[in-house]
């Protein structure tokens, strides 16, 4: 199966990777299969009863985080099909030590029930603000690059802002290397880790409540970011920072459709109380961690055949 054939009808699973890089089956996906720090699975379902093979990849971000990048041709497939296919991917993640395995996808797609019928779980939901320039106006907000000095803060931040749930599925970060924090008060009230792409800038900032203006606050981060080179800035709020899109509107963003953020868990979970110093004007209760037990193509990627999967 050629993947540059069915290209348009490739159904991108990785929202940041979509809007930095563009098409996951793309040029830049061969030169992207060379990097030595990230690996990633190819597995196909061969074609059988008048049904189209079908072609889905699982990238590697880490040693324990696996994301699903791309189905194709997800429009055609048979819902059972789709979930056979998920399912192979989940094994190899599972088969590359992977801990838990995450997708996005809108919440009116047909890839969004076969996740569910694969063990996937709703964690959050989010929308995707995109910002192609901004209104006139000045802003005061004091972003500064990240130093390892402002971990202890950074964490403490997350731990008040997001949600146990979605902490048992995104790890913090180890490095705040190429990242972001804003100072209020002589306190850090916002975090954020641009990710740039040829097609655009991802960026998913964490602003405490207490930030006395969000509009400023996020023009501030999008002018101090280097070299944007009119490329659009495309914000990610999700539903438990929902206080971030009057900012936006401000700002004259435009909002996508909302997304299902989902996870599998391969490993079992523990939930396990950690009790941390209060941090400034942060919250006063600091919610506790949740800690983690644990065939043709045009591209040069190993192929993994399923067909076996639906005997």
């Amino acid at each position: 199966m050629n993947l540059f054939r069915y290209r348009d009808q490739a159904q991108c699973l990785d929202t940041t990777l979509a809007l930095t890089r563009g098409s996951p089956v793309g040029a830049w996906a061969v030169l992207d299969h060379l990097r030595l720090d990230k690996g990633s699975t190819t597995c196909v379902l061969s074609a059988t009863g008048g049904s189209p093979a079908l072609i889905g990849q699982v990238r590697y971000e880490s040693s324990h985080t696996a994301r699903l990048s791309f189905v194709l041709p997800a429009q055609a497939a048979l819902p059972e099909r789709l979930t056979a296919l998920l399912e192979g991917l989940v094994h190899q993640a599972g088969a590359h030590g992977s801990q838990v395995v995450l997708a996005e996808v809108e919440e009116h797609s047909p890839l969004f029930e076969a996740l569910r019928r694969a063990g996937f779980s709703v964690f959050t939901w989010q929308r995707i603000w995109r910002v192609l320039s901004l209104p006139p106006g000045e802003s005061n907000a004091s972003w500064e690059f990240a130093s390892e000095l402002d971990h202890l803060a950074v964490r403490n931040l997350v731990q008040t802002l997001i949600p146990p749930l979605v902490q048992s599925a995104e790890a913090f970060p180890h490095s705040l290397s190429e990242s972001w924090v804003l100072f209020q008060q002589q306190e850090i009230l916002g975090y954020a880790a641009p990710v740039f792409g040829p097609r655009g800038i991802v960026v998913q900032p964490i602003l405490h409540p207490a930030v006395e203006d969000v509009a400023a606050a996020l023009r501030g981060l999008i002018t101090a970011m280097p070299f944007v080179l009119g490329r659009p800035v495309y914000v990610v709020v999700r539903a438990y920072q929902s206080y971030l899109e009057n900012g936006l509107e401000k700002l004259g963003a435009e909002s996508g459709e909302r997304q299902a953020v989902l996870v599998k868990h391969l490993t079992s979970l523990q939930r396990k109380a950690i009790f941390v110093t209060r941090n400034g004007s942060l919250e006063k209760h600091q919610p506790a961690l949740v800690e983690q037990i644990g065939g043709e193509t045009s591209l040069p990627l190993v192929q993994y055949d399923l067909r076996e999967r639906l005997n």
